[in-house]
């Protein structure tokens, strides 16, 4: 199936010894205004001039242990292949190629091999069927393994990784290691070993038979011990009971690869993009899954043989045992809440979770479009929800038809207690509150009227990424980072501190694409902070 028109259309040596970033100018009217020495674009000393800009790919922000302070480092992926490390300070640490293809993908960072020290792995994405993999960095940028034996379902079909990796512990005679496990565009599923050899590939024997875009989650949903893995497919055999055949699939595979879970795999009627969550969404004690789902079989251009059909429009909710959480699925338009992957957080102290989903792709010119949604527990909305984003567009006018790939975070941004919800637009960062009112600058601050109080977080340039909310200098203070460009066009990461936050587990609910620095793709309300990454109990 053709889906990567959209992805190609948007695609446009190493340094250990640190140098001081080169800064750039702050967008005008930044509320709060843009951090020193950010924003910060990657060129000077020691800086490749190929590094490509930051599209896709979200920081990841850990502390390597490079530098010895308690600030946190910030590493990203370019549109080159590039890898690229600051530290929180705003130190050029290195930049490492990987090949000639780039990275979408958010890169995971923990120790894999038991020895104390943090790697980082990230994912490469292939569109000309020749040099995708996954790459395992040490700290100091150096590579320690590769995985590049990637299969080709076809001739000429791409065979990439847009998926960004996960970690964790599968292997339960390797108490000491973390495994890599991430979804391939050449039909597999894949477990790696923290020396890049390969563990468990999942392909057409267990209906594995075409693209994998989704990132995996992994938690121990049927509680036996042993860590499994969820994840979304894209079509699959057989029909639904409509006759029509199965469009996409969500799998829950048993983490050491023998098997899936009783009530898997759920077959829907179109592809799954979008990345599941997980977490304790009922307040029950009972962990359940989320997801959107994607677009294709109702595109000619993308359906098989161009015979495109009518699709569901849900965002899905179901129990670990595979059935449907009572009140779900959750209806929405045609456009809305398709791809993007959400995000779980207790937003009014219930004790349960709502789901976060958007879809701010224009997609159709209709009012439709740029809806985020915040769903109950329950399958109904939350009070105020759904709401259309809105940035500025002139003095007199606004506009919520600008693009955007990124999924929400949710973030306590001033201390109030009550956390807010953040997603990109363009290149604005947007902010709303619980109750879905937009508390982000909606008119330029230079027009009449426009409130000098409410946030204004705008780059040079448009924001594909989601961005990072973390305690970068270990101040108890939130700093929102995002990768980017320059106006020039080249890397960049933005970021702000949030003076009247504070950083805690309970004020950062999903603070990042698949929530923690390892792509769990988990809410866990517990959740330990050590070494800049998250460790689960």
């Amino acid at each position: 199936m053709n889906r990567i028109g959209w992805f190609a259309a948007l695609l446009l040596a190493i340094s250990s010894t640190p140098v001081l970033a080169a800064s750039f100018a702050c967008m005008p009217n930044n509320n709060p205004p843009c951090m020193a020495p950010f924003p910060i674009e990657f060129s000077g000393s020691g800086i490749p001039s190929d590094i490509g800009f930051v599209l896709f790919s979200s920081p990841a922000v850990a502390r390597l242990g490079l530098i010895s302070d308690n600030v946190k480092d910030i590493v990203v992926g370019t549109t080159t292949g590039y890898v690229v490390a600051y530290h929180g300070d705003g130190t050029f640490l290195w930049a490492r190629k990987t090949g000639a293809v780039g990275i979408s993908g958010k890169p995971a960072i923990a120790d894999i091999d038991g020895d104390g020290i943090p790697e980082i792995v990230v994912g490469t994405t292939d569109l000309a069927h020749s040099g995708g993999g996954v790459h395992v960095l040490r700290r100091d940028g150096t590579v320690k393994c590769s995985f590049t034996a990637l299969d080709e379902p076809a001739p000429g079909a791409p065979n990439g990784i847009f998926s960004s990796p996960a970690l964790g512990r599968l292997d339960a005679t390797r108490p000491n290691e973390r495994q890599i496990v991430f979804g391939g565009w050449d039909h597999k599923i894949r477990a790696l070993r923290a020396d890049c050899s390969l563990w468990w590939s999942k392909g057409a024997a267990e209906d594995v038979i075409d693209t994998v875009w989704s990132s995996p989650a992994l938690y121990d949903l049927d509680r036996d011990g042993q860590v499994d893995v969820i994840i979304g497919q894209d079509s699959g055999q057989g029909t639904l009971p409509n006759g029509r055949q199965v469009g996409g699939q969500v799998r829950a595979f048993r983490g050491h690869g023998v098997g899936e879970l009783p009530g898997f795999p759920i077959k829907l009627d179109d592809v799954v993009y979008s990345s599941p969550a997980i977490g304790d969404i009922a307040g029950n004690g009972g962990m359940s899954i989320v997801t959107g789902f994607g677009r294709c079989w109702d595109m000619p251009s993308c359906a098989p043989d161009g015979v495109a059909h009518q699709v569901s429009t849900f965002v899905y909710g179901w129990n670990a045992n595979g059935s449907s959480m009572s009140g779900w699925p959750y209806a929405v338009s045609n456009q809305s809440a398709r791809q993007i992957s959400p995000a779980l957080a207790d937003l009014d102290g219930d004790g349960k979770l709502e789901t976060i989903a958007s879809n701010l792709i224009k997609t159709s010119g209709t009012d439709e479009d740029g809806v985020v949604h915040v769903i109950r527990s329950n399958g109904t909305p939350y009070p105020g929800w759904p709401k259309a984003a809105v940035t500025a567009a002139t003095c007199t006018t606004n506009n919520n038809w600008l693009d955007s790939h990124a999924s929400p975070i949710v973030v306590d941004l001033d201390g109030d207690g009550a956390p807010e919800i953040i997603e990109p637009s363009a290149n604005y960062l947007l902010v709303w509150d619980r109750n879905g009112n937009q508390i982000s600058r909606v008119a330029p601050a230079v027009c009449s009227g426009a409130n000098p109080t409410q946030y204004q977080m705008q780059g040079q340039s448009a924001f594909f990424s989601t961005p990072t909310a973390a305690d970068l200098h270990g101040d108890g203070k939130i700093v929102l980072v995002v990768g980017g460009a320059s106006g020039n066009g080249i890397g960049a990461l933005y970021a702000w501190k949030l003076p009247n936050s504070v950083a805690s587990p309970k004020n950062m609910p999903w603070p990042q694409f698949r929530h923690d620095a390892m792509n769990t793709g988990v809410y866990i309300g517990d959740v330990i902070f050590r070494n800049g990454f998250d460790a689960l109990p």
